[in-house]
């Protein structure tokens, strides 16, 4: 389906779930945390994996339910097991049979916010279709997505002078405006998301993240580092060539041990309701979570405010996509790094990894389930 231009306008910001920056001391082998005061809800997701041996790392986000940092988990927070099935798929309503090939014991933690944050290559996927408005220095989708992209940079650029960033823009077809950076170099990086170009009308969403997935391996997998890719769109998957199913593109990035969280820019409810399953599917597939998925609803048409209120929405939701950019990024530099050893080495294959929470209050018992490839 050919998306219809439309203008940015009437805001109506809803359901954004953003990063927050409590900071966290780290925490030693064999300790572990309970929850803070006020803990309603905890947010896990795991990304990162790397198989060494019988040793296995790995990046962890814990959030509550301001989606802040969770402070003060170690080890003994965390129990968890491999599987060759996913054991979180249902049939006739019971959960399926999956019998863990390998049980998991945690030995080290660091990060979740202090001074050991990680290095952070990220890939910026930003759809720049005919739909997402005209590239002309107002409050269009466009250009708001543009200030909250530099607002990543300049949060990573502030984290640490080590961080990379590369910019995906996606149409009819997909294309990288700029390879992998460094995010101190802001006028090459800033130059490349202002670039105008000829819009086309469709949305290669699918090979914009893969392109985005191939950016972020460009450098070796390590304990210290968090490769991701931060996709946004305001339509559906209609024009991609080389990835055209949401199977084919998490398969990659699981792959290649790549999170993909996912930004829907909608203008109606009914447009999330019509496309945000496709970005919630990618971001559970490749971060074990749909906490990694966020949604921003634009309003409706124009038509039915005046400019004032056109204007005001407009500048209500560049603040909400600039907040969430940034919070992204602080969340990706404050992920904890976990340690664990496995019972037994992983023959190649695809496995699923599930990590449960244990020790840690009424929240004891609660898991994250991700998969990836030992090659």
């Amino acid at each position: 389906m050919i998306k219809k231009a439309a203008v940015f306008c009437l805001v109506l910001f809803v359901g954004v779930a953003i990063f927050g920056c409590a900071k966290v001391a780290d925490t030693t082998s064999g300790s572990s945390g309970s929850p803070p005061a006020g803990t309603t809800q905890v947010k896990l997701s795991a990304s990162n994996i790397v198989v060494n041996g019988n040793q296995l790392t790995m990046s962890l986000s814990a959030l509550n339910q301001a989606n802040a940092v969770l402070s003060g988990m170690g080890t003994g927070n965390f129990g968890g097991a491999i599987y060759q099935t996913n054991p979180t798929i249902t049939a006739a309503g019971a959960k399926a049979q999956a019998t863990a090939v390998v049980t998991l014991t945690f030995s080290a933690i660091s990060g979740g916010g202090s001074g050991t944050a990680k290095n952070v290559n990220a890939a910026l996927v930003l759809d720049k279709s005919g739909s997402m408005g005209w590239d002309d220095g107002t409050l269009t989708k466009v250009t708001s997505e543009e200030i909250a992209a530099k607002a990543f940079i300049t949060e990573e650029a502030n984290s640490s002078t080590s961080n990379k960033a590369a910019i995906i823009f996606l149409d009819n077809t997909a294309w990288v405006e700029q390879a992998m950076t460094a995010v101190t170099n802001t006028s090459l990086l800033f130059g490349a998301i202002d670039k105008a170009h000829l819009t086309g009308g469709s949305t290669a969403l699918y090979d914009g993240m893969a392109d985005g997935v191939l950016e972020a391996t460009k450098e070796a997998a390590s304990s210290t580092l968090v490769r991701a890719v931060v996709a946004l769109t305001d339509g559906g998957e209609n024009a991609s060539v080389t990835y055209t199913t949401t199977k084919e593109v998490a398969d990659l990035a699981i792959a290649k041990s790549i999170p993909i969280f996912t930004v829907g820019l909608y203008g109606t409810t009914a447009e999330a309701i019509s496309y945000r399953k496709a970005l919630q599917d990618i971001a559970i597939a490749t971060t074990g979570s749909v906490d990694n998925y966020f949604e921003i609803i634009t309003g409706i048409t124009a038509l039915s405010v005046n400019a004032a209120e056109v204007k005001a929405r407009q500048i209500r939701a560049l603040g909400a996509m600039t907040d969430l950019y940034q919070k992204i990024a602080i969340g990706l530099t404050q992920s904890y790094s976990l340690t664990c050893t496995m019972s037994t080495s992983l023959s190649p294959g695809t496995y699923w990894m599930q990590i449960t929470l244990q020790n840690y209050g009424s929240f004891t018992g609660q898991t994250v389930t991700v998969s990836f490839v030992v090659s």
